[in-house]
Protein backbone atom coordinates (compact mmCIF):
# COMPACT_ATOMS: atom_id res chain seq x y z
CA UNK A 1 0.00 0.00 0.00
CA UNK A 2 2.88 2.42 0.43
CA UNK A 3 2.67 3.28 -3.36
CA UNK A 4 -0.82 4.37 -3.29
CA UNK A 5 -0.02 5.98 -0.14
CA UNK A 6 2.55 8.05 -2.06
CA UNK A 7 0.42 8.40 -5.37
CA UNK A 8 -2.23 9.61 -3.40
CA UNK A 9 -0.45 12.37 -1.46
CA UNK A 10 0.86 14.29 -4.78
CA UNK A 11 -2.84 14.99 -4.79
CA UNK A 12 -2.43 17.74 -2.49
CA UNK A 13 -1.00 20.20 -5.21
CA UNK A 14 -4.41 19.63 -6.82
CA UNK A 15 -5.79 21.55 -3.71
CA UNK A 16 -7.08 18.37 -1.72
CA UNK A 17 -6.87 18.70 2.44
CA UNK A 18 -5.11 16.88 4.56
CA UNK A 19 -7.99 14.75 5.57
CA UNK A 20 -9.32 14.16 2.02
CA UNK A 21 -6.18 12.81 0.88
CA UNK A 22 -6.14 10.30 4.26
CA UNK A 23 -9.89 9.51 2.59
CA UNK A 24 -8.47 9.10 -1.20
CA UNK A 25 -5.76 6.27 0.46
CA UNK A 26 -8.55 4.05 2.23
CA UNK A 27 -10.95 4.50 -0.81
CA UNK A 28 -7.95 3.30 -3.04
CA UNK A 29 -7.13 0.49 -0.38
CA UNK A 30 -10.91 -0.66 -1.12
CA UNK A 31 -12.06 0.00 2.41
CA UNK A 32 -16.07 0.71 2.74
CA UNK A 33 -17.44 4.17 4.29
CA UNK A 34 -18.08 2.59 7.24
CA UNK A 35 -14.53 1.26 7.93
CA UNK A 36 -13.41 4.67 7.26
CA UNK A 37 -15.45 6.66 8.79
CA UNK A 38 -14.64 4.53 12.42
CA UNK A 39 -11.01 4.34 11.63
CA UNK A 40 -10.98 8.30 11.21
CA UNK A 41 -13.73 8.75 14.30
CA UNK A 42 -15.95 10.73 11.66
CA UNK A 43 -19.28 10.10 10.54
CA UNK A 44 -20.23 8.22 7.03
CA UNK A 45 -21.65 11.47 6.29
CA UNK A 46 -18.57 12.93 6.34
CA UNK A 47 -17.08 10.45 4.37
CA UNK A 48 -19.30 10.36 1.43
CA UNK A 49 -18.71 14.64 1.69
CA UNK A 50 -14.78 14.42 1.30
CA UNK A 51 -15.59 11.68 -1.44
CA UNK A 52 -17.82 14.11 -3.29
CA UNK A 53 -15.15 16.70 -2.91
CA UNK A 54 -12.55 14.85 -3.73
CA UNK A 55 -14.26 13.88 -7.33
CA UNK A 56 -14.76 17.53 -7.84
CA UNK A 57 -11.38 18.67 -7.30
CA UNK A 58 -9.67 15.96 -9.31
CA UNK A 59 -12.80 16.11 -12.18
CA UNK A 60 -13.45 12.47 -12.07
CA UNK A 61 -16.37 10.13 -11.50
CA UNK A 62 -14.93 6.76 -10.19
CA UNK A 63 -12.32 5.43 -7.95
CA UNK A 64 -11.07 3.82 -11.22
CA UNK A 65 -10.39 6.73 -13.15
CA UNK A 66 -8.57 8.00 -9.79
CA UNK A 67 -6.41 4.99 -9.96
CA UNK A 68 -5.54 4.84 -13.46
Amino acid sequence: FASIDEGCERWVQRGLTAREVEVLQLLCKGRSKSYIAESLFISENTVRSHSKHIYAKLDVHSKQEILA
